[in-house]
This record gives structure tokens, sequence and C-alpha cells, in this order.
């Protein structure tokens, strides 16, 4: 193991040099590419090739009418009569909102909701992950001491609990929560749709409740379970318990089988794609979290209850350590970028690696520090903060994030591992920074600060970063960790 010797810290350098680190020298050199928004997801979701996009949104400039851009593009051959419908459907009500005021909306709706912090009241479900992987295939579970010992699946401390009501409503008994069974009104919805629809939908009072609110980004990935299966572009079982919910298969003209992504009230502070008003969603058939285009159609789990949910109660305990009396985990305030381990002594490290530094680390009196897992982890993201609009990591700035360079040269802020597996060959990443990928030939934000994908577990070091997929996302393996430990909380 590379990182194995590093293993023990002095708490007390630490939490005195983590308040007087200077910022890295990185700078920003690159320079990131764009898509027209109103043809951003007929793109993304490959309804239109990229020079077909560049043709659309040039004549929807120069003719300032969507519509009669596309009969123009159709009339002159740019695009079929087939892509035509798909572009048109895709238009929705209106075009999309500025910035600014999606984030009033937003705010207004948060704000309706009066979320607080309170001692034990964020409670992290467990991923529901049984299985144990090595490097490209599964294995039988690793003791420890042996490589790869560490995965989620060795830690399960609050599996599922939910209750159907038999009303149309789910309690989930873990966080307090209660949810709509099935997707709302059995149609997508954008989110602006989704925002004016609320008070219509409480009138119904399902289960017997008018205090129904769209969920937080944190609040709907409450319900994630890791031990879905997504193979060859199918969905074999999807990513929460359908014993319980029920999943939605509709398809709108253009969509592929993994188009039913879920909606929440979470605005990308920023805009992917270069110019694109950006809502953050979870997509319950293929795994992932990101942003997408706030103009797209979704499906729409309502929730009520438990107002503390998605707020964290940090505390630096001036230790090198962070403890969240919400979730009732302990963080290192510093990540491995800043002890530098690794063989390239940068941080950056492969899974295999990561899952030891975590399980062989003594540090501030502690030794039994872990890698997190996938929810874990991204209940430490403050998708209030981003690249572009603080200059931050999206994270509470109390924690030491280490800046990287990224593929477009970028200053930037890195990828985390996470101790959940995912599929034979990768594991979770949530990233802090950017959501990197490439459309056209040019590096883009594609999916968000606070964005969660896989990576390869391991490969060789000069072979990375690469772009792969749809959306070319960065594949680095080489990503960064921040250790966590359970601590005991009570409400």
């Amino acid at each position: 193991m590379k990182t194995k010797t590093i293993v023990t810290v002095l708490a007390a350098t630490l939490s005195t040099s983590l308040s007087t680190q200077a910022a890295s020298e990185h700078g920003s050199t690159g320079k990131l590419g764009s898509v027209y928004s109103d043809v951003a997801q007929a793109l993304t979701q490959h309804g239109i090739t990229w020079e077909q996009q560049l043709e659309l949104g040039g004549l929807i400039e120069s003719l300032g009418d969507r519509e009669a851009a596309v009969d123009r593009a159709l009339e002159k051959g740019v695009i079929t009569a087939e892509q035509a419908e798909i572009v048109k459907f895709m238009f929705n009500d209106a075009p999309q909102l500025s910035l600014e005021a999606a984030n009033a909306m937003e705010d207004i709706l948060v704000d309706s909701v009066g979320y607080t912090p309170a001692v034990g009241c964020y409670p992290i479900v467990s991923t529901g992950v049984e299985k144990f992987y090595g490097v490209d295939r599964e294995i039988a579970a690793p003791k420890e001491g042996e490589a790869f010992y560490g995965q989620d699946a060795q830690y399960q401390p609050t599996p599922t609990d939910y209750t159907d009501n038999g009303d149309g409503t789910i309690t989930d008994n873990v966080t307090g929560l209660m949810w709509e069974k099935a997707p709302s009104q059995g149609k997508k919805v954008t989110w602006e749709q989704a925002i004016n629809g609320l008070d219509a939908f409480n009138a119904e009072k399902l289960g017997g409740y008018n205090d129904w609110r769209i969920p937080t980004i944190k609040e709907l990935y409450s319900l994630v379970q890791f031990d879905g299966i997504f193979e060859h572009g199918q969905v074999i079982k999807p990513y929460f318990d359908d014993d319980y919910f029920v999943a939605m298969d509709l398809i709108n003209p253009g969509d592929r089988d993994i188009d039913t992504q879920t909606i929440t009230s979470t605005i990308y502070d920023s805009q992917t794609l270069g110019g694109t008003i950006t809502m953050f969603g979870y997509n319950f058939r293929d795994g992932f979290t990101k942003g997408y285009p706030s103009t797209k159609t979704f499906t729409l789990y309502h929730v009520r209850g438990n107002k503390h949910y998605r707020q964290n109660l940090s505390k630096d305990n001036g230790d090198g350590t962070i403890t969240d009396q919400a979730t009732g985990l302990m963080w290192m305030t510093g990540d491995s970028g800043w002890f530098k381990v690794g063989d390239a002594a940068n941080g950056t490290l492969n899974w295999e690696d990561a899952l030891a530094l975590c399980e062989n680390l003594t540090f501030a009196g502690h030794t039994d520090w872990r890698l997190p897992s996938a929810k874990e982890l991204q209940s430490i993201v403050d998708y209030n903060r981003s690249p572009d609009t603080t200059d931050s990591a999206a994270i509470d700035p109390i924690f030491h994030s280490s800046e990287i360079m990224n593929a477009a040269g970028m200053k930037d802020w890195p990828y985390y591992w996470s101790s959940t597996p995912f599929g034979d060959e990768q594991s979770i990443y949530v990233s802090f920074g950017r959501g990197m990928g490439m459309l056209g030939g040019y590096p883009m934000d594609v999916h968000g600060a606070g964005s969660q994908r896989g990576d390869f577990r391991d490969g060789e070091r000069s072979n990375f970063p690469y772009h792969r997929g749809p959306q070319g996302d960065e594949m680095r393996t080489f990503n960064m960790v921040r250790a966590v430990r359970t601590i005991q909380t009570s409400k």
C-alpha cells in the first residue's frame, strides 16, 4: 500500500497550520466552453449533434423566435422532422429563467419551510450496499488488514425503515420525512412548473396534510440505495426501495430510458454548460446526482416533515477535526491533499489506497477513521458555494479543501472518493469542484459542484484524466480523501 505509512499525524500542528496556509498559486489559466441554453437538453440527451446545436442556437439568436428557428433549420435540412419535434417539445412553456430569478424562487421556497439545524436530526441512512469489489470485479468480503477492507458494505449502521401508510404516502422512520409514494400527477414537470404547482397540490391534502414541499437535493438523496443495477443502458433495479416507492416509466419525445430524473428545489448557484440555469436532481435509474437544465421535465416526489433535515450543525474542535452534531459524524478538517499523501505526493489516490489510508489512520486521538459512504460524503456538500460564485469548493469554509488544476487548466477543487462501490469497475465520488466534462471538444462544467458520479478504481496515472461518456465526463481515478468517524449524538 502506497499510503499505509501515512497513519499518524500531529493534530496540534495541523490545527495551527490549517488557519495559516496560503492559497495555492494555480490561477485560472484555462477557459470553459458553452452550449446554447435553449437546446442544451436536446444536445446532452443526444437528440441533436454539437454542430446542429450551433446552427439552431445561432438561428434562435438571429430570429428571436425559438420555434421559427427550428422550422428554419428543418427547411435548410440542418435537422430532421423527428429532431424538430423533439427540440420543440423540449422548449416546454417558456425559455429558462434568469439565474437571479431562479435563485429568488428557490430562496422563497426554502425560507417558507423554515429549515433549522438541530442535534441528531440529520441522520444518514445507509446505502444498502451488500457486495464487495476489487479493482474490476466482485470479491469475497475482505478481512481487516487485507486489500480493499473498509468498503461501504462493512459499515451499514442505519438501514432503511419505511412504513406504507396506505394513503399514497410513505414514512421514513429513520429520517422522519414523509414522502409521496408515486410520482406526483403521473407526469413529468419542469422545475418552474413544480414550484408554481405546489399550492394546488397542497390543496388536495394528500394523506390529510397541506404542508408538502419540493425536496432539497439532500432530502431526496436520503432515499438513495446503491444496490441498484443499471447495465448496458437498461435499468435492472432502481436506486431506491421499489418495494415501497413507485417508479415512473413515462418517456417523453427525445428521452432515453434513463431520462426520468427526479426534481428538487436546489438550484446551482453557478451555471452548467456555460450558461444553462441548472437544478440538482437525482436519477433513480442510473444512480447519479447531477445538474440538469431547469427547463427539462422531471418526476416529482413531494415530501413533508422534519424541517431540520439537510441542515448541518458543524463545530470546529480545534484539533484538526470537525463535528457535525446534526449527523453524528466527525470529519478531518484537512483532506489528503493537505498531507500530500500518495505516490504523487499531492493527496490523490486510487480507491484501494484511499480505503487503506482511512482504515490505518491514527489522528486526534482516534483510530476508528474510515472512508465515508457516498451519502455521508454528500451530507457535507454546501450547495450555496461553488468555484464560480464563491471561488471555493462546495463545502463549509471551516473545512480545508486542496486546490487542483482541472483538465481545462483552471483552478478547481477535487473529486473525493467514497467507500461506496458502483458496479464491477467503478466507485462513487462526490465533486466538490466543477463537475467537469467535454462537449464539442470544449471542457465545461457539465454536472455542477456537488454532483455525484462514478470513477474507475485504478489505472496508470499517465492515462488520466481523460473524457468518457455522453457528456465527456472527466475521469480522474486518482482522487482525494476526507476521513470520517461516527460519534454518538442524542436529540
